[in-house]
């Protein structure tokens, strides 16, 4: 575990780097996917976001209320 992490919060245990493999989800028509997102784990397979304010940043980046690196042009 890195200095920094907090022990698990459901099992105490302790946690690592990981990512999760794919998640989806829609709201108002709108459907989306993350691959890849970066997740604490622990053994048990209890997962929490990297900080305890990604979900908010990663929300507002994708609102444009952040700060965010340029994405493509949506296809589909």
């Amino acid at each position: 575990m890195s200095p920094s992490a907090k022990p698990c919060t459901a099992c105490g245990k302790e946690v690592a780097p990981s990512t999760v493999e794919a998640m989806t989800g829609e709201e108002a028509g709108v459907r989306m996917r993350i691959e890849g997102m970066p997740v604490l784990r622990c053994a048990e397979g209890h997962r929490r976001f990297v900080t305890p304010d990604f979900a908010v940043r990663l929300m507002q980046a994708l609102t444009g209320e952040g700060p965010v690196a340029p994405f493509g042009a949506a296809v589909q």
